[in-house]
């Protein structure tokens, strides 16, 4: 499953707890990528594979 918003998207990894997920940005500012908790505030939860 991956998080989407205008301009953004991150794959989910493990969920932290409450709205806050491991997520793998491969855009992640500074045109890095990274692995860290995000909140999903904003985010709409798409099922890419489908």
């Amino acid at each position: 499953m991956v998080a989407a918003r205008r301009g953004h998207v991150f794959v989910l990894e493990q969920h932290v707890g409450g709205d806050v997920w491991m997520a793998y940005d491969a855009n992640s500012g500074g045109h890095a990528t990274r692995i860290h908790a995000r909140s999903l505030h904003g985010y709409a939860i798409v099922n890419p594979h489908v």
